[in-house]
C-alpha cells in the first residue's frame, strides 16, 4: 500500500492526486503515466513535464493571482506562460512553507476527520458540515461549493417580475430552469445581488401552433419538446436538438427559452434557432419587442437583451411542404456539451430546387454561428452531393474553434466540415419525404 491520500480533485472534475513515483498502486501508476494539464493562460493541452507547480489560487489585483502549490491543487500555469508573465523567477520560486501531508503533520497541523470535534468546539463548522466541500492538499476542508448571499423574488405575475427587474437591475437575475444560472452560483461564477424565479407566473408553459408560427413559451421545457407530438412529426430537428441537451435530469428542468437567453456557444438550441430563422420575443417596462435569431446573439453569454427584460417565448416559423431539418452533435459522453455540432435546414420547390438553407454551428466560436456563405452556395441548386460537400467546406471555413481538452482546432474543423455533409443529408432526405 502507498499509504497516502488518493482523493478527486472537485475543481479539476478529471483529475485526481497521486501519491508520487515510486508508488505502484496500478490505478494510480496508469494515472500517471499519461497525465497531461490544461494551462489557465494559454489554454493548451501540455504534458506534465511542462508545469512547475505554478497554480491560480483566486482573484488578485490584476485580475488572477496564482501561488505555488501541488499541480493537482488547481488550474495549472505552464512554464512557457510562466516565463513570459513573471521571467526566470516565474519558473524557480518555490513555496514559502513546505508543503505536503507528512511535513503539516509533524507541524502539528490534522486533517478535518481528526480534529472535527476541536473545531465544533472553538464554533467552526464540524466534519461533518463540511462534507459537500472540497478537500485540499493540505488535508483542511474549503468551502467551494456555496453560492453568495442573494434576496430571492417568487412573482406571481409577470408585470411584477418585470417591475422587479426594472428596479434592481443589472443585480438581478432571472430563474426559470436554473440548469445554468444555478452551477454557476454555487462556483461563485456568477453573483446576483438579486434572483427573480419566474416559475409560478401562469400561462408561460404553451407549446402551440398559431398565425404560422410554432410559439414555445418561457416555461416550456426541454422535455416538453422530447415527448411532443406535434414536435416529432413536424419540427424534427427541434426534436433531434432537445433529445441530446445533457441528460434526463437535465431536461426534467431546463427551459428552451433559458437555453437561449443564457447564451452559451455550447449550448444546443441556438444554432438550430438560427438555420430555422426564428424569433424572440422579450417583454420588458417598455413593452415587447421581437428580435430576429440572427440580432439576438451578440458575443460569449452575451445577447440583445436589456437587464430589465425576460424572454417570454420563442416563434420558429412553420415548415411548409418539401422542407426538413436535421441535428446532428458529437460529444465525449452523454450530458456533455459538443464537441461540435451542426443543425441544417433545407426548403425545396417543386422542381426539387433549394429555395432556402440555413447552417447553423454549436461550440466551435464564442457564440452560435450561421454559416451564412454555405447556405448561399446551396440556394438554387439540385442539393447534389457536389453542391453539399461544398457547401460543408465553407461551413468549416466559417468555423472558429480553440483547441481544449475535447480536441484541437484542426480536429473540431474538420469535424464541422463531416456533420455539415451529414445534416444536410438528412434534413434532403426529410425534405423529400415532407410532401405537406
Amino acid at each position: 500500500l502507498c499509504g497516502t491520500w488518493f482523493i478527486p480533485d472537485p475543481r479539476r472534475q478529471d483529475r485526481a492526486r497521486f501519491c508520487g513515483p515510486r508508488c505502484r498502486n496500478r490505478y494510480h501508476y496508469e494515472r500517471r503515466q499519461g497525465s497531461s494539464f490544461l494551462c489557465f493562460l494559454c489554454q493548451r493541452i501540455r504534458p506534465i513535464d511542462h508545469f512547475s507547480g505554478l497554480v491560480l489560487e483566486g482573484p488578485g489585483a490584476d485580475g488572477v493571482d496564482f501561488r505555488w502549490g501541488t499541480l493537482h491543487e488547481g488550474p495549472a500555469v505552464c512554464t512557457d506562460c510562466a516565463d513570459a508573465r513573471w521571467g526566470p523567477a516565474g519558473r524557480t520560486a518555490r513555496p514559502t512553507r513546505p508543503t505536503g501531508w507528512l511535513n503539516l503533520w509533524r507541524q502539528g497541523r490534522r486533517p478535518a476527520f481528526l480534529s472535527g470535534w476541536r473545531q465544533a468546539v472553538a464554533g467552526r463548522p464540524s466534519v461533518w458540515q463540511r462534507l459537500h466541500t472540497g478537500f485540499s492538499s493540505t488535508l483542511t476542508w474549503r468551502k467551494t461549493m456555496i453560492p453568495p448571499q442573494f434576496e430571492y423574488f417568487a412573482p406571481r405575475r409577470l408585470d411584477e417580475a418585470i417591475a422587479i427587474l426594472a428596479e434592481r437591475a443589472p443585480d438581478a437575475k432571472v430563474l426559470s430552469g436554473g440548469q445554468s444560472l444555478i452551477p454557476l452560483m454555487k462556483q461563485r461564477l456568477a453573483g446576483p445581488s438579486y434572483v427573480v424565479d419566474i416559475n409560478r407566473i401562469p400561462d408561460l408553459d404553451y407549446l402551440r401552433e398559431e398565425g404560422g408560427w410554432l410559439r414555445i413559451g418561457a416555461l416550456v421545457r426541454e422535455r416538453h419538446l422530447e415527448a411532443s407530438d406535434l414536435i416529432r412529426q413536424k419540427y424534427p430537428i427541434l426534436h433531434d436538438t432537445s433529445v441530446v441537451v445533457a441528460d434526463p435530469l437535465v431536461r426534467t428542468r431546463a427551459t428552451v427559452c433559458g437555453n437561449v437567453a443564457h447564451a452559451d456557444p455550447g449550448n444546443d438550441h441556438p444554432a438550430t434557432l438560427l438555420a430555422l430563422g426564428a424569433e424572440v420575443v422579450a417583454r420588458g417596462p417598455k413593452g415587447e419587442r421581437v428580435i430576429p435569431i440572427t440580432d439576438f446573439f451578440r458575443g460569449l453569454f452575451t445577447t440583445a437583451l436589456a437587464p430589465d427584460e425576460i424572454v417570454v417565448e420563442l416563434r420558429v416559423p412553420a415548415p411548409p411542404p418539401r422542407s426538413g431539418g436535421a441535428y446532428l452533435k458529437l460529444e465525449r459522453k452523454v450530458g456533455d456539451y459538443a464537441i461540435a455540432a451542426v443543425a441544417a435546414y433545407v426548403e425545396l420547390d417543386e422542381n426539387g430546387v433549394c429555395r432556402k438553407a440555413g447552417i447553423g454551428l454549436t461550440n466551435v466560436g464564442p457564440m452560435a454561428l450561421k454559416a451564412r456563405e454555405a447556405e448561399a452556395v446551396l440556394v438554387g441548386t439540385r442539393l447534389e452531393e457536389a453542391a453539399l460537400r461544398d457547401a460543408a467546406r465553407r461551413a468549416m471555413e466559417a468555423a472558429q474553434p480553440r483547441s481544449d481538452h475535447r480536441g484541437s482546432a484542426d480536429y473540431k474543423k474538420d469535424l464541422v466540415r463531416v456533420l455539415t455533409f451529414r445534416a444536410l443529408q438528412k434534413a434532403l432526405e426529410r425534405a423529400r419525404q415532407n410532401l405537406g
